[in-house]
């Protein structure tokens, strides 16, 4: 018979998950932990620190949902729950807002108060 279902090669079992990295994800992980230190050293101003820590993470999160997952023909409802589907709405109205500024020649001040 042939390798068990799951299996990486012949006798190699492979576990039915296993966490995946890139250098990206790395970065942001090693950021948060820069992030940490500084509350700790700068206590007056780690709630300072603690938003600029929000903003890299969301960042992330909106750049993979984008890159991955944002041209997807399924539905997102039916792949997120309630809260997934909320926080990509807050992304994609903060940070997707600040990525793709209106074009030139719109009046600004007329956007931003919509």
């Amino acid at each position: 018979t042939g390798p068990a279902p799951g299996a990486g090669g012949v006798g190699a079992a492979v576990p039915p998950w296993r966490p995946y990295g890139t250098a990206t994800t790395l970065f942001v992980v090693r950021s948060i932990g820069c992030y940490i230190q500084l509350m700790a050293l700068l206590q007056g101003e780690a709630n300072t620190v603690f938003a600029a820590m929000t903003e890299l993470v969301d960042c992330y999160v909106f750049t993979v949902f984008t890159f991955f997952a944002s041209d997807r023909e399924l539905p997102l409802q039916g792949s997120l729950s309630p809260r997934g589907l909320a926080l990509i709405d807050r992304l994609e109205r903060t940070v997707g807002a600040a990525t793709h500024p209106p074009p030139s020649g719109t009046n600004n001040a007329a956007a931003a108060a919509a």
